[in-house]
């Protein structure tokens, strides 16, 4: 083994002390650099929290406000009507009874809502509207659904209808374009106000009250079901035919996620449930596609010549109703307050 004389162990020793003031600088580097990293992150930290906590102080300070939703009264001597207007959805934060309400609610003789409130419980009613429902939809001398779209639509639209499938071929054409349209997150034609409904109805459970529906639950299946075939396809195809072509634009995908876009620190749906809570008019909704608005006005039209007669029936006898119905229904053209108003009621908007 050699000896390493001491010229080369003296350079072994110089280059082994610069080699250790490289890596110490080095690490010197470092470390200052993770400090500053350190510093830097705190801070865009802090300014994450100031954001939340400012967030959270803005939805806080928008939701703080006195409930007031749109509620109407028409009377004459002995008996009293009150009109609310319902939303389909009430956003979680939003407080909407407001004292009109809860009035309206504790002198209330007879509650009713579009159609008959069943409960939860109550199965063997659930059950009896079911099966009445079920065989006025279901006919086994119907066209197989990809017959009724028109040459090569079908292809296109047939993973919307696999929700369907358990109904096959024996729906009508009508429930055939709800079916498609519920895919669809902006239109759920077969959606009700049932979170208002249960909490209305259950609040009223030990009282003596009747409460009924301004309809029959299948009052809707029998009036779409008396629509020719024809139409129906006709509505049918043309809702196909804009979705597909709305499919490529931004305006669509847009709209198809409407319910939660935000408005400022709000969701577009909590937005529209403020709005609802303090009783303005609702704003104004996207255009509905061709055919499914042709579904709507005919639903529409029905009930704005049924629901008024029952209404004014309400009246002829003692006592004080409340009517919970969509806002739709009361705002807008052929309107449940201008139906009763061209029949000589004044309808009054409580404040």
């Amino acid at each position: 083994m050699p000896i390493a004389s001491p010229a080369l162990a003296e350079q072994s020793a110089i280059e082994e002390a610069a080699e250790a003031a490289v890596e110490a600088t080095a690490d010197a580097v470092a470390s200052v650099a993770a400090a500053g990293s350190k510093v830097e992150g705190t801070a865009e930290n802090a300014s994450i929290i100031q954001q939340k906590e400012e967030t959270r102080l803005k939805r806080k300070e928008a939701f703080d406000f006195k409930p007031s939703p749109a509620l109407w009264k028409i009377g004459d001597a002995d008996s009293t009507v009150y009109l609310f207007a319902a939303i389909k959805g009430v956003p979680q934060p939003i407080k909407w009874q407001s004292e009109a309400f809860n009035r309206a609610l504790q002198n209330a003789d007879n509650i009713y809502f579009e159609t008959p409130h069943i409960q939860r419980r109550d199965r063997k009613s659930r059950r009896q509207y079911e099966r009445e429902a079920f065989h006025k939809l279901i006919r086994h001398d119907r066209d197989r659904i990809e017959d009724r779209f028109a040459p090569g639509l079908f292809n296109q639209i047939q993973d919307d209808l696999r929700i369907a499938e358990t109904i096959g071929d024996f729906m009508p054409t009508w429930l055939v374009l709800t079916m498609v349209a519920g895919s669809d997150r902006m239109f759920q034609p077969g959606q009700s106000n049932r979170y208002l409904d249960f909490r209305i109805a259950n609040a009223v459970l030990d009282r003596d009250v009747t409460v009924g529906g301004l309809e029959d639950p299948s009052y809707i299946i029998d009036t779409l079901n008396k629509v020719g075939e024809k139409k129906q396809r006709k509505w049918l195809n043309s809702f196909v035919r804009t979705e597909l072509a709305a499919d490529q634009s931004k305006r669509y995908k847009a709209r198809k996620h409407g319910s939660n876009g935000r408005v400022g620190v709000l969701s577009a749906r909590e937005s529209q449930g403020v709005t609802w809570a303090k009783g303005l008019p609702p704003t104004a909704e996207a255009t509905m596609p061709a055919g499914l608005n042709d579904l709507f006005q005919k639903i529409r039209t029905a009930r704005m010549k049924k629901w008024p007669l029952k209404i004014t029936a309400m009246l002829d006898q003692p006592g004080t109703s409340l009517v919970i119905v969509d806002q739709q229904y009361l705002y807008g053209e052929n309107n449940l307050r201008t139906a009763l108003e061209a029949r000589g009621y004044m309808v009054d908007l409580m404040e």
